[in-house]
């Protein structure tokens, strides 16, 4: 079973040190925005905890439009995973996706670290009902074009070198189907974040 999931691990992500690489940068983007709160000043965290609290107090009122909501997240989204996948097909375009992966991290370690100042306990679930698992979709997904992209843009470096005679076509079909699997995946967390998260939060409140 082990050897399984290994060979569907390695299969999916192929470069362990690309992968290493990946992870710790969204690892680091997560505790700098978890850690950012505690460096800004008292005005900027009252502001922070005024969206917050009116976020969720819109959607204790049934003041949020599930089908605008679904539309801003669609849209942004798919603008993120498509910029993503797109800067991943040049070389100079990867050192942008690295640093991408680790806004992601950031914006996600801001969140979550914001929800809790704001309802300590109570944050921690709602915290848990934001991330589980609409945002761990969202990670894996800029974590795959993530390592994808840094996989295709070395690939493409080595067979420019003639150091490696690498196989760029099959990289590459991946890459294909790693989007299309990513548009659909966006696809399914935005209704979920559009329509049962709040609904979740707000019977949590």
């Amino acid at each position: 079973m082990k050897a399984k999931i290994k060979a569907i691990y390695n299969l999916i992500l192929p470069n362990k040190r690309i992968n290493s690489l990946i992870f710790i940068l969204f690892i680091i983007g997560f505790i700098s925005g978890c850690l950012f709160l505690t460096i800004i000043n008292v005005e900027e965290k009252e502001m922070v905890v005024n969206q917050v609290t009116n976020f969720i107090s819109n959607i204790n009122n049934n003041s949020i439009n599930n089908l605008d909501l679904l539309k801003n997240s669609l849209l942004n989204n798919y603008i993120y995973i498509i910029v993503l996948w797109v800067l991943g097909l040049s070389v100079i375009g990867v050192i942008i996706n690295i640093f991408l992966v680790y806004i992601k991290g950031f914006i996600l370690g801001f969140t979550l670290s914001s929800i809790v100042l704001t309802y300590k306990v109570k944050g921690l679930l709602f915290s848990f009902v934001y991330v589980f698992p609409n945002e761990l979709l969202k990670v894996l997904i800029i974590i795959l074009l993530g390592v994808y992209s840094l996989t295709l843009s070395s690939d493409i470096i080595k067979e420019l070198l003639k150091k490696k005679d690498n196989n760029i076509r099959v990289i590459f079909k991946r890459y294909i189907v790693i989007l299309g699997i990513s548009i659909i995946l966006v696809g399914v967390s935005s209704l979920y974040e559009s329509y049962v998260i709040p609904r979740l939060l707000n019977f949590i409140y």
